[in-house]
């Protein structure tokens, strides 16, 4: 599958592959999910991730 968010980081679109998954069982809500995936502007593994 094509990443269609992080994709210099395959490591947090799996991730956020992950959570939406858990939509089909009311675990996460799709909209809520990308919204917050999107406002995410940078990830580095050493200083955690910012918020744009």
């Amino acid at each position: 599958m094509r990443a269609l968010l992080f994709r210099d980081n395959e490591q947090f679109w799996f991730e956020t592959l992950r959570v939406l998954g858990h939509a089909s069982y009311g675990g996460s809500d799709f909209g809520e999910v990308v919204a917050t995936a999107e406002r995410i502007t940078r990830v580095t593994t050493t200083a955690g991730m910012t918020h744009g």
